[in-house]
């Protein structure tokens, strides 16, 4: 009797588990089959669109003269023209490592504030300056333009018989603390003292290149700033024997990438002849690329040509450079004419050519990678002679724009797919190129004993709008 009251009680309780298991599954079907409310509220988010600051450019100065002692001295003042809608203000640069700053002017800052509309005002700045010394002779025209924050000065030289000035200009309300890093043939270079530079806000300061990488035959200095914000030059002058062979202003390139482009590289015809021997030969045209990187790293580059003329372009040119070396592949086979350069490399890169002339003195010119220019863009072009501008397409798409001089009629600019053309210009004065969005340009001049290029640059980027989200 017992025993059955335990299958009996043991069996009910099998029954009511069986139940309470069929009575959850019931429950929980009909809950997927119930629509549940969703209650859910929107993020507070304020979209913030800062005011627009305007347009500033920074021209760097005089040209300078290093001492015997190593003082650093102008001796004239340059050229300058704007190109704007409106009037810019100019201010002047302190600047304390130039010994003659107050007889021959100190570096300047064009501003011109943003308009009612939606639109970046336009603004460009040039400076130029001829010089005919005993040991420093020739040309140059130069951009003025951004403070940046990184900037690349692919260019110069501290051989026997080479100068270079390094000019950091800080425009902005801000001390900078700068950077300078220096690489070459053999890789990155020992510099004491080129870290944590103090360019304090509304100065400059002036280095010899030598100073800290001396002996370097193809440099390239990276120049980082913190705090404020930087416009960086190099001055490279040049004297063969006891004769002035030149002299260049080297502004900032393009940025690392896999693809550079330079607009207009002439290469001229009447180029001096090759030195002797089987050291480096600055006389020889060539395109100067640097690999960031370690050493174990490999670019494999081609540059190829665009022939202004529209004839049959140069074969590419293919070489292989290390990380952290700075190599030049020579353009000694290639004609003379004028050429848009396309620098590609498999791994990112900066890149800048160099040629010279010989007609009625030598002089020789740095061409920098660029940006592609916007829709609209002014240039200003400073007293000199016979300047031009190059327009480069490398797009499938052809290029109808206008070139318009202040107070004047536009010209047609039309650049076919995968084109470049020359457009002449008029010194002393200023131009909106509108319609060439994408394409590349550069100023170049080129007579007797005078040779000189700068690359037209985009106008400043905007600041854009800012989304918010605030703390609950």
């Amino acid at each position: 009797m017992a025993d059955r009251r335990r299958i009996a009680t043991t069996s009910a309780r099998i029954v009511v588990g069986v139940v309470g298991v069929v009575i959850a599954a019931l429950t929980l079907a009909a809950a997927g089959q119930v629509t549940v409310p969703v209650l859910s509220a929107p993020v507070p988010q304020t979209a913030v669109s800062p005011v627009s600051s305007g347009q500033t450019r920074v021209c760097a100065g005089p040209l300078l003269a290093l001492g015997t002692d190593g003082s650093l001295s102008a001796f004239a003042s340059p050229d300058f023209v704007t190109a704007s809608a409106d009037e810019p203000k100019l201010t002047g640069v302190a600047s304390p490592d130039n010994a003659s700053v107050e007889s021959f002017g100190s570096p300047v800052v064009a501003h011109v504030d943003a308009g009612d509309d939606d639109g970046r005002p336009l603004l460009a700045a040039t400076q130029s300056q001829m010089v005919n010394m005993s040991d420093l002779a020739g040309f140059t025209a130069t951009a003025c333009g951004d403070a940046l924050a990184e900037s690349w000065l692919v260019g110069g030289s501290s051989d026997v018989g080479r100068t270079g000035v390094i000019s950091l200009t800080n425009p902005t309300e801000s001390d900078a603390t700068v950077d300078l890093e220096f690489f070459g043939e053999n890789g990155p270079v020992d510099a004491p003292g080129a870290g944590g530079i103090i360019v304090r806000a509304g100065e400059q300061r002036l280095f010899s290149l030598a100073g800290f990488a001396p002996d370097v035959l193809t440099s390239v200095v990276k120049v980082t700033a913190s705090g404020g914000q930087v416009y960086a030059t190099l001055q490279q002058s040049s004297v063969r024997g006891v004769t002035p062979a030149g002299v260049e202003t080297v502004s900032s390139s393009q940025g690392p990438a896999t693809t550079q482009r330079i607009a207009g590289v002439i290469v001229p015809s009447d180029a001096p002849p090759a030195t002797d021997g089987e050291g480096y030969d600055d006389n020889v045209p060539a395109v100067r690329v640097f690999v960031p990187g370690d050493r174990d790293q490999q670019a494999n580059i081609e540059v190829s040509f665009t022939d202004e003329s529209g004839g049959e372009a140069p074969l590419p040119i293919t070489a292989t450079i290390y990380g952290g070396v700075v190599g030049e592949i020579p353009l000694a086979g290639v004609a003379g004419g004028s050429y848009g350069i396309t620098v590609s490399s498999d791994v990112p890169v900066v890149a800048s050519a160099r040629t010279v002339t010989a007609t009625g003195g030598t002089d020789f010119a740095w061409f920098t990678a660029s940006a592609p220019l916007d829709d609209d863009v002014a240039v200003a072009v400073a007293p000199g002679p016979r300047p031009s501008l190059h327009v480069f397409n490398p797009s499938d798409t052809a290029i109808e724009g206008e070139l318009t001089p202040d107070g004047g009629s536009a010209t047609a600019v039309n650049v076919p797919a995968r084109s470049a053309i020359e457009v002449p210009l008029t010194a002393s004065g200023g131009y909106t190129l509108t319609g060439a969005s994408g394409t590349f340009a550069q100023v170049v001049y080129r007579a007797d004993g005078a040779f000189s290029a700068f690359a037209v640059q985009p106008a400043g980027a905007e600041a854009a709008p800012v989304t918010v989200y605030p703390r609950g």
